[in-house]
């Protein structure tokens, strides 16, 4: 045989759609020897329909439910044999109620009593409850009553707001009613259990509302009671203080040689870490305001309670314009905090004018970073022949040279090598013997790495409103990774990509880098649902999943950053 606790706790849980709601009274403090009168409306069925039965259950504190009494729709009543003489059931058929009432109550009779009903399986639906407290503890009503209110809504837009009534007594005897400005009764609040000692009790009951349905003017109004009185408190609703105002921290880039080799210039003004989110960017070259070929994107991060934002702009002008002698390139970046301005000059290429010129030319980053292998190659150039030999060493060691005849003014010599010796910051030396030097000739390269490496954030930026047919422009946002050394490549549905595109260089800002890639596509290719995912290669990503790629659609709603991670372990490439 299982307890019958047991079968109460499973007949619970069990539910059929009959749509019944059970509605029953406040909770209640009694003296010993009182008697009460408890009421249950039904909704949902009729409690004259003999299909369905409505019981009352009782519930002490830390003790088993127990069955108290039941009566069916045609008047059949079943009752509990030990508490038949204490308890009576009764309907009113008029008003839909089902009626418990108590005689001689004393204080083991203190429970939760529950109406519950059943329409095909035993207690199906039940009631919220009332308490009842059987006490010979002198009631008191309560002193005093607080009102609160969160300053600030939580992440889901909801402001928490609350009462504390202290100074009542006995610990169960009270309970609150909030209402709204138009004196609506709430039911969505909740109220704590009752804590204190010697006679008097503190009690407290909050409810959330959203942002949105705030008005100071409006107050809500919360009320603690017992049978010996009451207390009322309006609920101010305080106005979220204004974000603090942070000044930006501003950086201008400048093209590079890929973006002047295709007859562009390019500058990208990064605004990091500012409030209120309200902002211009404004362009000048040559002291001239510029007001085309810009674009803005901007992205927020939440820090706590206060919102921080970062906006970019990027201008692009033709190579020819910026590569005038002294050209000047102004960002200001106006803001509530401050404005800030950022000057790029063109300088001239300053012309070697040694007589035998000797340089590296380290390996690409992608051959590092993609490939895991490069070429590291030495080239000397002399406005005569007479070159003999040229050497590349690593940490003093040969790893290759070349003899040189012919009558050659320019020379060169490669050597691979591979990532471990790259990353490690292996010292290359490049030298070369001509019968004009009275010595060799030599010049150096090692890969500068200073501290622990960090992974790279990654952030793809949707294009901005455009005109159909015109091209756009996809922008891959790199930050917060060391040492500066990074590769960004893009696909197109899985594809490496035929349009240009061209990446930044490293900005530093304290001990991390960032950068920006730019990939123009047509507006066909976005309209049509191609997927553009940006591949991000750096030294500090797991060695296991090798490159970071983010991925945006036109297809997906244009929320400025999407994170969708299409990370590839190494050993899975083909």
């Amino acid at each position: 045989m299982f307890p019958t606790s047991l079968l109460l706790l499973l007949a619970a849980m069990t539910c059929v759609e009959c749509n019944i709601v059970l509605t029953q009274t406040n909770s209640i403090v009694l003296q010993p020897g009182n008697s009460f009168t408890l009421t249950c409306e039904v909704s949902g069925y009729s409690v004259t329909d003999n299909s369905y039965a409505t019981a009352w259950i009782r519930q002490p504190a830390g003790k088993a439910l127990e069955w108290i009494t039941e009566i069916w729709g045609g008047g059949s009543i079943y009752k509990k044999d030990s508490l038949s003489n204490k308890f009576s059931i009764s309907k009113i058929d008029s008003s839909n109620t089902v009626t418990l009432k108590g005689q001689n109550l004393q204080t083991e009779d203190t429970a939760v009593y529950y109406c519950t009903s059943h329409c095909v399986y035993y207690f199906d639906y039940w009631g919220k409850g009332t308490k009842v407290t059987v006490s010979s503890a002198e009631s008191s009503p309560p002193t005093s009553i607080f009102a609160m209110s969160q300053c600030t809504p939580d992440s889901t837009g909801y402001v928490t707001i609350g009462c504390m009534a202290r100074g009542f007594s006995p610990a169960d005897s009270l309970t609150f009613k909030w209402t709204d400005y138009n004196t609506k009764e709430l039911s969505d609040f909740v109220q704590y259990p009752a804590f204190g000692s010697g006679g008097e009790y503190t009690k407290v009951s909050h409810m959330r509302v959203r942002k949105s349905e705030l008005d100071p003017q409006k107050p809500y109004n919360c009320e603690a009671s017992n049978s010996k009185g009451k207390k009322n408190s309006k609920v101010p609703l305080l106005p979220p203080p204004p974000p603090p105002d942070v000044r930006a921290t501003v950086y201008l880039t400048a093209p590079t040689k890929m973006d002047l080799e295709n007859e562009t210039a390019t500058f990208m003004c990064l605004a990091q870490r500012f409030s209120p989110k309200s902002h211009t960017f404004k362009w000048f070259l040559d002291g001239n305001e510029l007001k085309k070929t810009i674009e803005n994107y901007d992205k927020s991060e939440k820090k706590g309670s206060v919102t921080e934002y970062s906006a970019t702009s990027i201008l692009q002008i033709s190579a020819e314009a910026w590569k005038k002698q002294t050209s000047k390139v102004k960002c200001e970046f106006v803001h509530k905090a401050g404005n800030e301005e950022r000057e790029a000059e063109y300088a001239v290429p300053i012309q070697d004018c040694s007589d035998i010129a000797v340089d590296i030319v380290p390996p690409s980053l992608e051959a590092m970073l993609k490939n895991r292998t490069g070429v590291l190659k030495c080239k000397a150039l002399s406005e005569n022949p007479g070159f003999g030999k040229i050497t590349i060493t690593a940490n003093n060691n040969n790893i290759a040279e070349k003899d040189i005849k012919g009558n050659e003014k320019h020379v060169e010599l490669d050597a691979p090598i591979g990532y471990e010796e790259w990353s490690n910051g292996t010292e290359f030396t490049c030298t070369v013997e001509h019968n004009e030097l009275a010595e060799p000739k030599s010049t150096k390269f090692v890969r500068e790495n200073g501290k622990k490496p960090k992974k790279p954030t990654v952030f793809v930026l949707a294009p901005p409103e455009h005109k159909k047919g015109e091209p756009m422009t996809l922008t891959c946002y790199v930050k917060d990774f060391y040492p500066k050394e990074v590769f960004v490549s893009w696909l197109a549905d899985d594809e490496p990509v035929t349009s240009k595109y061209s990446t930044s260089l490293p900005i530093q800002k304290d001990q991390t880098f960032s950068v920006y890639s730019q990939l123009t596509v047509n507006d066909s290719k976005w309209t049509n649902g191609t997927v553009f995912s940006c591949v991000v290669y750096h030294e500090a990503i797991d060695e296991k999943m090798r490159v970071l790629t983010r991925s945006i659609t036109d297809n997906i709603e244009k929320a400025g950053v999407i994170n969708l991670s299409m990370n590839t372990p190494a050993f899975c490439k083909p």
